[in-house]
């Protein structure tokens, strides 16, 4: 993006302090080592709605720049095509989930709804339902206000950057959360959701895991942890998460049962780490990351939350009957499988890329590489589950990281499953459905 301003070397912590700074989000190494807070300019996290423009120049186009200083842009609610917002909210809560959390919990999101008329989480939560409105309904000028009040939202959120007090409030949490989603939903520049989960992470470690005495707070964290995860992912970064007070405290404090996706996620949280350390080191963290994540699926398959079924019949579009498709009576679980594997694939690929000869046992190369065929092959079977259950709804936001993750393993393959890779992938980009965060599931970031 061309038009912002130019990229900054280094944090404000680390530029103040005259410290080497490796730009490392949320937080830079050299203030984690030093117990500094790290402290950046919050608005390079958030990525503003870039509109195409027409040929002719606009005395308006610089406004897109989305300066640092700005007054706050008056309301434009006046400006609203005549429509109930009523009709916009039924809609949006017809097709989103929460996706981590039980079938019956409402995404955090819809929280902004008893919110003041004013107040920039509800402003926010309309922008992203008449948007999502117009699009689903083919109405051009739905769609652009609705971006015209996700811009405006952004602006904003730039404001209150810059309060101290205020920016890592409950409202202001769930705000950055619902333009995160706007971007998984809408995806209105490249990556734009990885700046945005970012920039929540950031705020969420600011607050601490003390704040998620907040009943707001908490579910935020809950409901974002495993994008802000794929995000730290994608900027090839640690991530605050991985630390034992975020898998601890926030439970602690609102007296709350994990259940089996959050004690998994425990786990994946440690995945964006492995790029970080020493060879030796990173090769030993991935293989204890395995046994970790063995020892989760051994519990899950024991518990009532692992339903998981096999047909019967393999049908035309699976390699053999051994490959038939997996079902599930629930997306939930269905997404647990999926992310397992997908986790699986990641840490024993990092364990292989890692491993010296001399660290490995006869054998264990075979292991790992039969442990990552299993899990994709495993991913794609549960693929069809995921295309009837979600039906378009944002439930199927879950399979993409792992569909990717399984990518990367059965393009090596047999030439048979090279096509049912294919045709899986194929499948999911067709598709009609809400998150368009898809057309990025194979973009080439960094650590995913």
């Amino acid at each position: 993006m061309g038009q912002g301003r130019p990229r900054a070397n280094k944090c404000d912590g680390c530029r103040r302090r005259h410290l080497k700074c490796d730009l490392l989000q949320p937080t830079c190494k050299p203030c984690l080592r030093h117990g500094f807070s790290c402290e950046r300019s919050l608005d390079s996290m958030f990525v503003p709605y870039w509109p195409k423009k027409n040929n002719k120049t606009s005395s308006q186009d610089s406004e897109y720049a989305w300066p640092r200083k700005t007054s706050a842009p008056q309301s434009s609610t006046a400006l609203a095509p005549v429509t109930g917002e009523s009709l916009w909210f039924a809609h949006l809560y017809a097709m989103v989930s929460s996706g981590t959390e039980s079938v019956l919990e409402t995404w955090i999101g819809f929280r902004a709804t008893s919110y003041e008329a004013d107040s920039l989480a509800r402003e926010s939560f309309v922008a992203l339902a008449c948007s999502f409105f117009g699009r689903s309904k083919n109405s051009l000028d739905l769609l652009q206000w609705g971006n015209s009040q996700y811009l405006h939202c952004l602006r904003k959120v730039n404001i209150q950057l810059d309060d101290r007090e205020t920016r890592t409030s409950p409202q202001a949490l769930l705000t950055v959360a619902i333009l995160g989603y706007y971007e998984a939903l809408l995806l209105t520049a490249p990556s734009a959701w990885v700046r945005h989960y970012t920039g929540l992470a950031q705020l969420m470690q600011m607050a601490g895991p003390e704040a998620c005495k907040d009943g707001v707070v908490f579910d935020t964290l809950r409901q974002s942890r495993f994008m802000m995860i794929l995000a730290a992912m994608a900027t090839q970064s640690d991530t605050f998460l991985s630390t034992p007070e975020w898998k601890t405290v926030p439970w602690e404090i609102q007296n709350a049962p994990k259940g089996s996706m959050h004690e998994m996620l425990d786990t994946v949280a440690d995945l964006p780490g492995l790029k970080t350390g020493v060879q030796s080191e990173s090769a030993e963290n991935s293989r204890a990351i395995l046994r970790r994540l063995d020892e989760w699926r051994s519990t899950w398959n024991d518990s009532m939350d692992s339903d998981l079924g096999l047909s019967d019949s393999s049908g035309p579009d699976y390699p053999s009957t051994r490959q038939g498709p997996i079902t599930s009576s629930n997306l939930l679980t269905a997404n647990c499988f999926c992310i397992y594997n997908a986790a699986v694939i990641m840490a024993a690929g990092h364990a292989l890329r890692t491993s010296r000869a001399k660290d490995l046992q006869p054998g264990d190369a075979s292991v790992l590489f039969h442990q990552m065929h299993e899990a994709a092959v495993g991913i794609c079977r549960a693929l069809d589950y995921h295309f009837q259950s979600s039906a378009g709804t944002s439930g199927g936001l879950f399979i993409l990281w792992p569909l990717r993750m399984a990518a990367k393993v059965l393009r090596g393959g047999s030439p048979q499953e090279k096509l049912w890779l294919e045709k899986r992938m194929g499948t999911v980009m067709q598709s009609k459905g809400v998150w368009d965060i898809r057309r990025e599931v194979f973009h080439e970031f960094h650590g995913t």
